[in-house]
């Protein structure tokens, strides 16, 4: 994926070498912002999945039989292979869009990850990958890889690595795919002093690449650290730049620990700010 960005941006380089100050005086487009929150918040929502399943079992994490309790999450089912262990273990996750659960969005399709050691030991990678998964129709594909760095009382890190990230809008007509890859710190800050994950509440921070669905290959880093609440299906805070050539960074501005699926597009220092949304 990343020599497939390096082509991808020669090319739009030979292309776009002629675009005058005027144009961008006039680029007002969001784009490809709207598409980089698709691709991270359908990211951000398959990582919490998987957590929301090893947080709780008595095999992926180690909670005694007499406090694990069932994942609570919306999903048909789950297995485990093998079952009790040992590890390496392969754990697959089924959503079913006809399972009506008390959310406003559906999944369907799904998330296998595998475990190289217990949920939350150092070292433990997980590597994630899906099947026809969709949140609401847009589909996500790509590798997920895991790693935990260290945990405390209140705290559990995880290094994380997004490749082939490849995101596909079923429900709009024409261009609908766009790319995403990106490197990650994960963290969970708080909830760690219960067995449920109802009040998991997690940040994360990082940078990578992406294209949009219009073609426009952008990079970007973050200056406020995403907030994922843990009754929340949205980013709730967060600032994110992007950056391509021949057009003026864009500065996503999410919330200020509100739970919706809007954020605010910046485009400095004269094209003004943009409200755009998700589903």
């Amino acid at each position: 994926m990343k020599g497939f960005f390096i082509i991808a941006i020669s090319i739009f380089l030979i292309t776009f070498s002629a675009c005058k100050n005027s144009d961008r005086d006039l680029d007002t487009g969001t784009d490809a912002s709207k598409d980089f929150w698709v691709a991270a918040n359908q990211f951000s929502n398959i990582i919490r999945e998987v957590h929301k399943v090893a947080i709780v079992d008595s095999i992926l994490n180690g909670v005694d039989t007499a406090f694990a309790i069932p994942p609570e999450t919306c999903m048909d089912t789950m297995f485990r292979f093998p079952d009790a262990g040992p590890f390496p273990i392969s754990l697959a996750l089924v959503y079913t869009d006809t399972l009506v659960c008390d959310t406003a969005r559906t999944r369907s399709g799904k998330i296998y990850a595998d475990f190289s050691g217990r949920y939350t030991d150092f070292g433990t990678t997980i590597k994630i990958n899906t099947e026809n998964f969709e949140i609401d129709g847009v589909f996500f594909s790509g590798a997920i890889t895991m790693t935990m760095q260290s945990k405390s009382a209140d705290t559990i890190i995880y290094k994380i690595s997004v490749t082939d990230g490849k995101i596909i809008d079923s429900k709009k007509i024409g261009n609908n795919v766009s790319l995403w890859d990106g490197d990650f710190t994960f963290y969970q800050y708080s909830g760690r002093s219960t067995v449920t994950a109802i009040d998991d509440n997690f940040k994360y921070f990082g940078s990578g690449t992406g294209m949009g669905q219009n073609g426009v290959i952008y990079s970007f880093t973050d200056q406020v650290a995403f907030d994922l609440q843990a009754d929340c299906e949205y980013e709730s805070e967060g600032q994110f730049t992007l950056v391509s050539t021949n057009r003026q960074n864009r500065v996503l501005k999410f919330g200020t620990g509100n739970c919706d699926n809007k954020m605010v597009v910046s485009i400095p220092p004269v094209n003004g700010d943009h409200e755009v949304s998700i589903r």
